[in-house]
């Protein structure tokens, strides 16, 4: 969803990333504080922030983006953005537990624990929103989480 319907569930302060203007660009003073003076991000004392950040993120986070095999368009959406950030990210085929039968099979080929239950992780999902207006809870847990 769009982050103005909902916050990001998957973070336990969801409302500190639902916040744009902490994702803005560096502003002088930041740029002045880590020696960046000119241009995009390189200053006189030759630091890119942002290439430097690109570069440890590379170095040292592996991004993966689960997604249903049906979904190719939001993979193709989320891909295509990825790649304009300069993020190498690998797909990871996501389960579509709705279908007769589909929970049960990932169980059983070790996908999903045996142990999870749905209850549960919709109790905790509530908890991880718990930041989020209501309805936005609501709308993410209605059109997300079944």
């Amino acid at each position: 969803p769009e982050p103005s319907a909902a916050a990001l569930p998957a973070l336990q302060d969801a409302a500190l990333c639902d916040r744009p203007e902490l994702g803005a660009a560096l502003s002088r003073k930041s740029q002045e504080h880590h020696g960046n003076g000119t241009g995009a991000g390189a200053g006189a004392g030759g630091v890119d922030v942002q290439a430097d950040a690109l570069e440890w993120l590379q170095r040292s986070i592996a991004v993966y983006v689960v997604s249903l095999p049906s979904a190719s368009d939001r993979w193709r959406f989320v891909s295509g953005r990825l790649q304009e950030l300069g993020i190498r990210a690998t797909r990871v085929d996501g389960v579509d537990v709705s279908e007769a039968g589909a929970l049960q099979k990932a169980r059983e080929e070790g996908i999903i624990p045996a142990t999870w239950s749905h209850d549960d992780a919709n109790r905790q999902m509530r908890l991880n929103m718990a930041g989020s207006p209501p309805e936005a809870v609501d709308h993410y847990l209605t059109n997300h989480f079944g």
